[in-house]
């Protein structure tokens, strides 16, 4: 097994019941239709419990920390507008693959 370490910001966005599974789903595909779309390597909705959704994400980007702070800004940013205190992250800059 082999680890390989990857640019990629990553993690959960977590909504709470007050948001529709429609409403994550939207904010999903408004993500993956943005500007960092392109970027994105992996993008999926899932139930965070019983009435409860989240998206987990991958995002490429280049090796400049000020790249990586910038995108997480970005989507940081745009829940708190969209969404308040329902909806909270766990983001990271770093990612090792396990093949």
């Amino acid at each position: 097994m082999s680890e390989t370490v990857k640019n990629w910001v990553n993690g959960q966005l977590r909504f709470s019941e007050n948001i529709s599974f429609e409403d994550v789903m939207s904010f999903a595909r408004e993500v993956k239709d943005g500007s960092e779309g392109e970027k994105i390597k992996a993008l999926a909705v899932r139930a965070c419990g019983e009435h409860e959704f989240g998206i987990i994400f991958a995002v490429e980007y280049d090796s400049a920390e000020k790249t990586r702070k910038g995108l997480i800004y970005k989507l940081t940013d745009k829940l708190k507008r969209r969404f308040g205190n329902d909806a909270n992250w766990d983001i990271s800059g770093s990612c090792w693959l396990i093949q």
